[in-house]
C-alpha cells in the first residue's frame, strides 16, 4: 500500500517523521525499565509523527463559544512561526497540517496524540480520517484543560501521531465473551504456564528472561509465529 502526502502550495507543511519510541518519562524511570514493555514500545513507534516547527507559549482566558477568536493568547520569539489558531473557541487550538493524506480503500488514518506521552494542561484530540476518499486536508486539535495556565510547545515537540487503520474491519467481526474453560486445551495449557511464570517473577520489572520478546511460554514448547518486536516505518521519500 502507498500513502501519499500531498503538500499544499503556499502553505507551510508541518514536519513528518517516523515515530520514535523514546519518551522522557521512560528515560527518567529507574533502569529505563518501561522500555522492557514491548507492547508499549511498539505502540510508541507505530506510524508517523507530526512535529512543531516553532516554539511558543499559549494561555486560555476561559472564553467559551465558537465566536470567540481572542480567547487564547500566543507568545513566541520565533521569526515566521507556525502557530495554531483558535477558531473553534472554548479553549480548542487548531493547526493546519499544510498537506493532504491519501490512502487506498479500505485504509483510513487514525490521528491521535503521541501515545504514552503526558501533556501539561492540554488534551490532544483524536480522529479517524477517511483518507481513501477525502480531497481535502485535516486539522490537528488540542483542548486546553484549564484557563489561566501558561503552556509551552517547543520546536520539535510531537503534536500528533498517525497510522493506517482498516476502516471496514468491524463489518464481519464478532465479539464473543466466554469462559477460559471453553478455549482450546493447548491455549489453556499455555495460559496457565505463563501465569505461573509471571507470579514467580512478579517482583522483577519487565520480562528479565526474555520469553515475551522471543514469543515463548515458559515450561512449554510453544513458539509464536509472526512476532513484531519492532516496527520499521518508512521515511517520507
Amino acid at each position: 500500500m502507498k500513502v501519499q502526502v500531498l503538500n499544499l502550495p503556499d502553505e507551510t507543511q508541518l514536519p513528518i517523521r517516523p515515530c520514535r519510541i523514546d519518551r522522557t518519562w521512560m528515560q527518567q524511570h529507574q533502569g529505563r525499565t518501561p522500555y522492557k514493555c514491548n507492547p508499549m514500545t511498539v505502540a510508541n513507534g507505530y506510524g508517523w509523527e507530526i512535529v512543531s516547527p516553532s516554539t511558543f507559549t499559549f494561555i486560555w482566558d476561559g472564553s467559551a463559544g465558537q465566536s470567540e477568536v481572542s480567547g487564547v493568547s500566543i507568545r513566541t520569539k520565533d521569526i515566521n512561526p507556525v502557530l495554531p489558531k483558535h477558531h473553534f473557541g472554548n479553549g480548542v487550538i487548531t493547526w493546519s497540517t499544510g498537506f493532504v493524506l491519501r490512502t487506498e480503500f479500505p485504509y483510513a488514518m487514525f490521528v491521535t496524540a503521541p501515545v504514552n506521552t503526558m501533556f501539561h494542561n492540554v488534551t490532544p484530540l483524536s480522529g479517524i480520517v477517511e483518507t481513501y476518499w477525502m480531497p481535502f486536508t485535516f486539522t490537528l486539535n488540542w483542548k486546553i484543560n484549564a484557563p489561566g495556565i501558561p503552556t509551552t510547545v517547543n520546536q520539535g515537540d510531537v503534536l500528533a501521531q498517525f497510522f493506517p487503520v482498516q476502516i471496514d474491519v468491524f463489518d464481519d467481526m464478532e465479539l464473543e465473551i466466554t469462559s477460559m474453560k471453553n478455549a482450546e486445551p493447548e491455549f489453556q495449557h499455555n495460559f496457565y504456564h505463563w501465569t505461573k511464570h509471571r507470579r514467580n517473577t512478579l517482583n522483577q520489572q519487565g520480562d528479565p528472561s526474555g520469553h515475551y520478546i522471543r514469543g515463548e511460554v515458559p515450561g512449554t514448547t510453544y513458539q509464536a509465529d509472526n512476532r513484531y518486536t519492532k516496527i520499521r516505518v518508512p521515511w517520507p521519500t
